[in-house]
């Protein structure tokens, strides 16, 4: 079962050509021939980036009902960049170059940590938030669930909006499963 090796090394090859040459034909720095790393980065733009990035993205955002924009991707922006070459990418990368491009933004908004999305918890689950009701629902669901009252959720902080919603979701969970207890 299986291919012999000599066809498959064929096909390899052909494979590498195929993608040499498509590489070969993006933009390169002062027309000059490509350094292995800038064919590299041209080959993960050409193969990795489309079919398994943006794939990717557009699952996840497709799942969620949301439109995903990918800016740094612009055709114009592309055809640029990729004429810069390795020496001046590998300097500080593209995060140097657009940190250099918006120079002019307050540094606390430049060089900022990183931080990852928060769902509005607080908002949502407090006394009068739209999931305030829902919460309240599961918890006393959960409080049944598990044979003792739960005491009253006051939810006036992120961490105690939080624990409501790990609580209520454990609950939601649990109901899912069918469970008539949940696993301590």
């Amino acid at each position: 079962a299986g291919l012999p090796a000599a066809e498959v090394g064929e096909t390899l090859r052909a494979l590498l050509e195929e993608a040499h040459g498509r590489a070969q034909c993006l933009p390169s720095p002062a027309g000059r021939p490509l350094r292995p790393v800038e064919l590299a980065a041209r080959m993960d733009l050409l193969f990795n980036v489309p079919e398994h990035y943006n794939q990717r993205l557009d699952r996840a955002s497709m799942n969620a009902s949301v439109e995903a924009r990918v800016p740094l991707q612009d055709l114009d922006l592309l055809d640029c960049v990729l004429r810069l070459g390795a020496e001046t990418l590998m300097n500080g990368g593209l995060k140097g170059l657009m940190k250099q491009s918006f120079a002019e933004l307050p540094r606390e908004v430049l060089h900022r940590p990183k931080r990852h999305f928060q769902a509005p918890l607080l908002g949502w689950l407090r006394e009068g938030g739209v999931l305030e009701p829902w919460a309240r629902s599961q918890l006393k669901a959960l409080g049944q669930r598990l044979g003792q009252r739960l005491p009253e959720a006051r939810v006036d902080s992120t961490q105690a909006a939080y624990q409501t919603w790990s609580l209520a979701l454990l609950e939601g969970w649990a109901e899912r499963m069918q469970l008539d207890t949940v696993p301590a």
